[in-house]
């Protein structure tokens, strides 16, 4: 097997208001691995669509929002760099998998993807309630093989040391996967 790389950005907001008992009701998982469905968008998906997806579980998977052919040039530009990162140094951040940051600085597709207008339509949708957002990081992540799957957590957990409301979001996560996983 070979590493699984995606890139990472997390933008100053997080999906924590949808109600834990919508992400976790066990009538909605499925029978296969007891998980939950994912809602799947087209392409062609508004970020009115996007964000009524995250609203109602969380998550949701745009499919081939850009060709892969980009994706493919990001990874091409990244390799370098990516090669170069050691592993994790723990179990939460994986002895088998390497993360990389500063995609900005490094990789011209990565700076438009991250400006890609459906992203900041529906980042727009989900933040109404905020002034203004900001990216927070960029991050490529390759998985190792036979890596532990990593304990579910929120990156917003970062931020726990302001009093932020209980339904206040201040971070999420977009994932452009690079291969398949």
């Amino acid at each position: 097997p070979t590493e699984t790389p995606s890139i990472h950005w997390a933008h100053s907001y997080d999906l924590s208001r949808v109600p834990s008992f919508l992400r976790l009701d066990p009538s909605r998982r499925t029978a296969v691995g007891n998980r939950m469905p994912i809602p799947r968008l087209p392409s062609t998906a508004s970020g009115d669509e996007v964000a009524a997806a995250l609203a109602a579980e969380g998550c949701a998977i745009v499919e081939r929002v850009v060709p892969p052919a980009l994706l493919d040039q990001a990874r091409a530009e990244l390799a370098p760099w990516l090669e170069a990162t050691p592993p994790g140094s723990d179990d939460f951040s994986g002895r088998r998998t390497r993360r990389t940051g500063g995609l900005i600085a490094r990789s011209a597709t990565c700076r438009d993807l991250v400006m890609h207008p459906l992203v900041i339509d529906a980042v727009g949708k989900v933040l109404s309630h905020v002034t203004s957002f900001q990216l927070h990081l960029t991050q490529v992540i390759a998985i190792g093989p036979d890596e532990p799957a990593q304990m579910i957590h929120r990156d917003q957990w970062a931020f726990d040391f302001f009093p932020f409301p209980a339904d206040y979001d201040v971070q999420c996560n977009t994932i452009w996967a690079m291969t398949d996983f």
